[in-house]
């Protein structure tokens, strides 16, 4: 961070302050918080450059990535995402940042099956690679993203870490750029089914007891509604 030219020390004790979440009607939620560089209203990390009307959301769920920890609120991936969303596709998307830090994929998917999801809506969960969940994916034909490679050396980006795992504004805005494209390709303007099979491992679908388990493909299910 220290290119931007307002680094200080007190900035980056700022961008990594972090309340712990808390559960509110069954879900886990940042509870609100507000400072110069990090905001939490409603339970959300405040989404910069939102148009001031638009007819879709995109509701982007995950852990802390989402969330921006490390970051100020511009440079979280849905500020990032809603920048160049704004650049394509003018007043129609609002990103909705509804990143918890820590939250595993279960609660994270149950969250999901809570949120107002509206027709024309997008969800994009994002989660640390776990083969079982890209074969479940794969398997069921929801479009998947592999983000693992963007940063492999060598690459043009300069540093995109804050830390050991979580990503600078460098890292956010390249992967942002990412998402936008495949969005575009797959799911604004998709074409043809995307040809997975080289994705999919169906013995291990099947052998992984928590996509068969209670509510697991409910909340699934209730998202592929409204693709």
């Amino acid at each position: 961070h220290q290119d931007l030219p307002y680094y200080s020390d007190a900035y980056i004790k700022n961008i990594f302050t972090v309340s712990h979440p808390v559960s509110y009607n069954g879900n886990y939620v940042q509870p609100n918080y507000k400072s110069e560089y990090m905001n939490v209203v409603g339970g959300c990390r405040v989404t910069t450059d939102t148009p001031d009307t638009s007819r879709r959301h995109v509701h982007f769920l995950g852990a802390s990535h989402v969330y921006g920890y490390g970051v100020e609120d511009k440079y979280t991936l849905p500020s990032c995402l809603q920048r160049l969303l704004n650049n394509k596709y003018p007043d129609i998307f609002s990103v909705i940042n509804h990143g918890v830090t820590g939250l595993p994929v279960s609660p994270m998917l149950q969250k999901a099956s809570t949120i107002n999801i509206s027709e024309n809506d997008v969800v994009v969960v994002n989660f640390v690679y776990r083969k079982w969940i890209v074969d479940f994916f794969a398997f069921n034909y929801y479009p998947y993203i592999d983000l693992q490679y963007v940063f492999q050396s060598p690459h043009h980006y300069g540093e995109v870490f804050s830390d050991v795992g979580h990503l600078n504004y460098r890292g956010n805005t390249a992967v942002a750029a990412k998402i936008s494209d495949f969005l575009s390709a797959n799911i604004i303007a998709p074409g043809s089914k995307p040809d997975v099979s080289e994705y999919i491992d169906t013995e291990s679908v099947k052998r992984h007891s928590i996509i068969s388990a209670p509510g697991f493909t409910e909340y699934i299910d209730t998202l592929k509604t409204y693709r």
